[in-house]
């Protein structure tokens, strides 16, 4: 389950890097690069899930931790001011900490 989410948090900050908003990068990636990569880890993420919990489950778990994700980013990213590399560790360890407490108790 903590691959899923770590693969999960790298798209979803793959995707935010791809806006024009985001001040980690000079430049933003490619949209063409990133968005594809974006399904990718959440078609990963979703297999992942899968093999622990049913479809309905899984599918609910994912869009939930996506959802959390991004809100997260957006907020973070306007209110701290870090790096590319501590920012993403310190999102994939609170992430995985979230589903430590909460899905493997919940679901």
């Amino acid at each position: 389950m903590f691959s899923a989410i770590v693969i999960l948090w790298s798209g979803c900050l793959i995707s935010f890097l791809s806006s024009s908003h985001q001040k980690f990068l000079k430049k933003p990636l490619k949209a063409r690069v990133a968005w594809p990569l974006f399904a990718f880890s959440l078609l990963c993420c979703l297999w992942l899930t899968q093999q622990h919990y049913q479809s309905v489950a899984s599918i609910m778990t994912v869009l939930a931790n996506m959802m959390f994700m991004w809100i997260a980013i957006v907020f973070c990213h306007g209110h701290l001011k870090m790096r590319i590399i501590p920012f993403a560790f310190t999102g994939a360890l609170t992430c995985m900490g979230i589903v430590q407490l909460g899905v493997e108790n919940v679901v």
